[in-house]
């Protein structure tokens, strides 16, 4: 019977497998300038926000668009990886795709923080994200 209720579960999966293919199709690179204005400015947003606890729902969406953001940003190469030697682009592009993967869990600590509705919880997680910003500027995108 377990083995008849595992079969059943595989079809069901398989079955919106080609529409979960085609929603990832859709997701195309983000403008990484842009996704990190947004990141900016929605960071500054949230952190005047945090404590009102009015504002939190404010807070949530707008931790929603940073994690958009983020991820849209991720499928972009990062702006240098043109200038690699060809036998490094492919290591700078992991290690880029790496950090953005955890600016995303940070992302992921402040939705909770949010959540958890501690002005306290949000600005840290805010300088985290903020740090993580940082440093991968220095890395990805320094300035001149």
């Amino acid at each position: 019977m377990n083995r008849r209720a595992n079969i059943v579960a595989l079809l069901a999966a398989l079955a919106f497998l080609p529409q979960l293919l085609a929603f990832r199709a859709d997701k195309k690179p983000l403008n990484i300038k842009t996704a990190m204005t947004k990141l900016k400015d929605g960071l500054k947003a949230i952190e005047t926000n945090a404590a009102d606890p009015k504002k939190h729902p404010q807070c949530l969406s707008g931790v929603l668009d940073l994690e958009d953001a983020v991820n849209g940003a991720k499928l972009s190469d990062p702006p240098l990886a043109g200038k690699q030697a060809k036998e490094e682009r492919a290591a700078y592009v992991r290690d880029y795709r790496k950090a953005m993967i955890e600016l995303q869990k940070d992302l992921l600590d402040l939705e909770a923080a949010v959540l958890d509705g501690d002005a306290e919880k949000i600005k840290a997680a805010c300088d985290k994200v903020g740090s993580a910003q940082n440093a991968g500027h220095s890395k990805f995108n320094p300035r001149k």
